[in-house]
């Protein structure tokens, strides 16, 4: 068993890869199917349109503001993947409160969004297939960092004697 800790500071206990899983964040729909656990994907909202081909046979629950919470636990997902600002905290509190195994995701930054596909990619099972996309990510990130490091400088030139042109 693995614990993970989300966005509202709740223990998601994993005993396995989940074998069901409702995603109600149309991004992370898409890092599911690219981390290769498009198939155990049973539920996304309307909104989960990438990949077209993959989302088209998908039960659709809704949409993220207008969630079907009882369409949600009829599929009696192991895992259901949601968001503090594209879902309703209602619906969010509805799901835990029937017993599902809810993660809330909030990354407020690249890096907390990094650290989100590397904690859902452990969750599913799928760090061997995402590595390279996440490495990638921290990759770019760690160069955009050193451009906009403390050690650059600039200068201002005004004219003297004027006002500013």
């Amino acid at each position: 068993m693995t614990i993970f800790t989300d966005a509202l500071y709740r223990n998601i206990e994993i005993h396995q890869a989940p074998r069901r899983i409702v995603s109600l964040v149309p991004s992370i729909t898409e890092a599911l199917f690219t981390f290769g656990v498009g198939d155990a994907v049973v539920g996304v909202t309307r909104f989960c349109v990438e990949p077209r081909d993959g989302v088209a046979a998908k039960q659709k629950v809704g949409g993220t503001k207008t969630l079907d919470v009882s369409s949600v636990r009829q599929l009696e997902p192991d895992l259901v993947i949601a968001n503090v600002e594209e879902n309703r905290p209602e619906d969010v509190r509805q799901l835990i409160a029937a017993g599902l195994n809810v993660m809330v995701t909030f990354p407020r930054t690249v890096a907390a969004g990094i650290q989100m596909m590397r904690q859902i990619a452990e969750m599913t099972d799928s760090v061997a297939t995402a590595r390279p996309i996440i490495e990638e990510a921290d990759a770019a990130l760690a160069m955009r960092a050193r451009r906009m490091s403390p050690a650059a400088r600039c200068a201002y030139f005004a004219r003297s004697g004027g006002t500013p042109g």
